[in-house]
């Protein structure tokens, strides 16, 4: 069996109390995903790792290219549900 942590494992995981906490996870990870402050952070540690085991420059700015265009198209991704679910709350208290 998969040992997520003894915090999640817990019963008192599931009831409403830990639910915020619950929330927070999930929340963190789209505020984190679509920080420019973790790409930099995810890119600098790649290309370090890389530099370290001899890659040539050529491979290095490859990955970094990559890593920051998936960067880009996830906060793009996230910042645009966010301004659709804003739109999408306002339109339904302006019908009511």
């Amino acid at each position: 069996m998969l040992m997520l942590s003894p915090v999640i494992e817990s019963p008192m995981f599931f009831n409403t109390a830990s639910w915020r906490f619950r929330r927070c996870i999930v929340t963190d990870w789209k505020r984190k995903l679509s920080s420019h402050k973790f790409w930099a952070l995810l890119t600098a540690l790649i290309t370090s790792l890389l530099t370290a085991f001899g890659e040539n420059n050529a491979t290095v700015i490859q990955v970094t290219g990559v890593i920051g265009a998936f960067g880009a198209v996830i906060a793009y991704i996230l910042a645009e549900a966010y301004v659709d679910g804003k739109s999408a709350e306002t339109s339904a208290t302006d019908d009511l």
